[in-house]
């Protein structure tokens, strides 16, 4: 089976989105069980698209699929899905919207050294990989420190009982 390779006109510069419609979500949610099925693959996975005479089988990795499923699930859930290559700087309002903070909060982290960026004009603009890596920090950081926030109530008498 030979492959061809397609150039990368296939996902737009700044990346693609998707808002899905209810007709989205319902086929994504119909489909749901046999791909979390299909996610649970650690081989390679050969799938045939089309019907009959347009019959075509595609092969994917079973980390694509897995990556496929969540974006899917993102849109049986309703939620938009957004996809960019790692090497995309983003700009400060996608950088907030990813870290679900307001654009200000953002520029001010910007400014305190939080997350490298570059300037382009009068713009910051901050790659996609420093975006996530903060966001992992601050998933993994953010219920440690509310722990401590309780524990330190607890010991202060306000009411913070466990």
């Amino acid at each position: 089976m030979s492959t061809t390779s397609t150039p990368d006109t296939a996902l737009p510069a700044g990346g693609t989105a998707l808002i899905p419609n209810a007709h989205d979500m319902l086929l994504v949610a119909e489909a749901r069980p046999a791909l979390v099925a299909l996610a649970q693959a650690t081989d390679d996975l050969t799938l045939t698209t089309g019907e009959g005479g347009t019959a075509q089988q595609i092969r994917i990795s079973a980390p694509a699929l897995r990556f496929l499923s969540a974006a899917l699930y993102g849109i049986a859930c309703g939620k938009g899905v957004s996809l960019l290559p790692l090497k995309e700087v983003v700009t400060t309002q996608q950088a907030a919207d990813i870290l679900n903070v307001s654009r200000p909060y953002l520029v001010s982290l910007l400014d305190k050294g939080a997350m490298p960026f570059r300037k382009a004009g009068n713009q910051r603009r901050v790659p996609l990989p420093e975006v996530l890596a903060y966001k992992t920090r601050t998933d993994i950081d953010g219920p440690a420190a509310l722990n401590e926030l309780a524990r330190l109530g607890q010991e202060m008498g306000l009411g913070y009982e466990a």
